[in-house]
């Protein structure tokens, strides 16, 4: 059984911010009517050694309809709500 998803994009937001010794590191969050798919970076430790690497969560749920209110919430205000964006991804809320 194959799902379908919606394609149509409502809000996307990004910005850059530090990531272990690596400046510039481009997070994303792209909102659909049906899925969040969140982008970021991290580092990966192996043994000693870290690198940079790539992780991508969908959200759907809570997350989905609060992220709804706040591209509502920008719309009405024509304000910017790119830091509680953030930071409910991270669920620093």
């Amino acid at each position: 059984m194959s799902t379908t998803y919606s394609k149509t994009l409502i809000k996307e937001w990004s910005d850059y911010h530090q990531v272990g010794i690596w400046d510039n590191c481009k997070w994303s969050v792209r909102l659909y009517e049906d899925r969040v798919i969140y982008k970021d970076y991290t580092v990966k430790w192996i043994n000693n050694t870290g690198s940079l690497a790539t992780q991508h969560e969908r959200f759907t749920g809570v997350i989905l309809e609060a992220l709804k209110k706040i591209a509502a919430e920008e719309i009405a205000d024509n304000a910017d709500y790119i830091q509680r964006v953030y930071e409910l991804v991270n669920g620093d809320y």
